[in-house]
């Protein structure tokens, strides 16, 4: 009864949940827990919903989590579909690496985001906006302290652009307003958690919360300048409005261990408030996560 009890809360509460966005440039997808001491192989297969032209995002990754010299290193490699309403795209996204060292009951990660494509994929000759590019096309560098506390966990962290190769192309002129995303500059984030733990025999849950805060408004190139002389060297470009700010998330998760070396987890999350323009790509309506690990 108090499995069903606990799994009906998550449910209602993300039922009910007031969708409106979500941004996540790359710090909350590494594993930064670094708790088992086991090597741990994943597979992964996430859905998640962009609300701008309701655009489908399919994500399978695989990653793996070592454990050895009081030190853990973790990996990902995510592969992307999307489709929506102005074409489709497939490929590689990009590969997440992290460092961690575990000190008491803080885990301090070191962590970077390698791009794997200039974020200018086209479906057939059309440029597509962000929501549907499987890379954000920058180099990253995310630093993440934890900390435990019995059930309750604490993430906190800061992610850096330490170089930007998007060469998106994409911009609609829509009654006389444009929507750009053409060579889209974003700014860095910083980053809270804070987490619930409830562990009932071979299940568990976990409810919580997480901020991420966009320092700089995004910058884009005009798309006047498609109108311009080609050989310009100094593109016109504008920061944009409202693209920088606050993003609050919901987040409950429910995993079952099947045995020693296998676990099944449900990640499920939804936004509470959201940066105005999220150009960049990054918004969703709704994501989940389904997730096999096995450790040995």
């Amino acid at each position: 009864m108090k499995y069903i009890i606990s799994t009906l809360i998550i449910l209602i509460i993300i039922k009910t949940g007031n969708a409106q966005g979500c941004s996540d440039a790359g710090i909350c997808s590494i594993d930064f827990s670094g708790e088992s001491s086991k090597t741990v192989l994943s597979i992964q297969q996430s859905f998640g919903l962009h609300d701008t032209d309701g655009t489908s995002i399919f994500k399978t990754s695989l990653s793996g989590k070592i454990n050895a010299f009081g030190m853990f290193a973790f990996v990902e490699l995510p592969f992307y579909y999307t489709q929506g309403k102005l074409g489709s795209l497939s490929g590689v996204g990009d590969i997440m690496l992290s460092f961690g060292i575990p000190y008491h009951d803080f885990i301090f990660n070191l962590g970077f985001k390698i791009p794997t494509n200039d974020a200018n994929k086209l479906d057939g000759k059309n440029p597509l906006p962000m929501a549907y590019q499987t890379s954000q096309a920058t180099t990253d560098l995310l630093l993440v302290i934890n900390y435990k506390y019995k059930s309750y966990k604490f993430s906190s962290g800061y992610q850096h652009i330490l170089s930007n190769n998007n060469n998106n192309e994409y911009f609609n002129l829509n009654e006389g307003n444009t929507y750009s995303s053409i060579n889209i500059r974003r700014g860095n984030d910083i980053f809270l958690s804070a987490k619930r733990e409830f562990a009932f025999e071979k299940i568990g849950y976990l409810l919580g919360f997480n901020t991420i805060y966009r320092l700089q408004k995004s910058i884009v190139v005009s798309p006047n300048i498609l109108n311009s002389h080609p050989f310009i060297e100094e593109p016109e470009k504008y920061k944009v409005s409202d693209s920088q700010g606050l993003t609050l998330n919901l987040i409950g998760s429910i995993n079952y261990q099947i045995d020693n070396k296998n676990i099944i987890v449900l990640d499920l999350g939804l936004p509470l408030n959201f940066r105005k323009d999220i150009r960049d790509g990054l918004k969703r309506v709704f994501e989940a996560n389904l997730k096999f690990n096995y450790s040995f």
